[in-house]
């Protein structure tokens, strides 16, 4: 378990989806995590590799031919 803190209207949203929906706030907060983690894990991945690769040079576009 874990606590997240959001800004105060982000929280209003869930609040209202919670309420609209007769869910739970950690339902709707649970749903929406496993919809995007896989989402997000390919962004951060990226990120990072590419960071790798831009410093050993690897991201540079090859040269062209003539």
């Amino acid at each position: 378990m874990f606590l997240v803190r959001l800004p105060e209207t982000t929280e209003r949203r869930l609040d209202q989806l919670a309420r609209r929906t007769g869910r739970s706030k950690a339902h709707c907060a649970r749903e929406a995590i496993l919809a995007h983690i896989e989402e997000l894990e390919c962004i951060y991945f990226a990120e990072t590799h590419q960071s790798i690769f831009a410093k050993e040079g690897r991201n540079r576009e090859p040269s062209p031919t003539a």
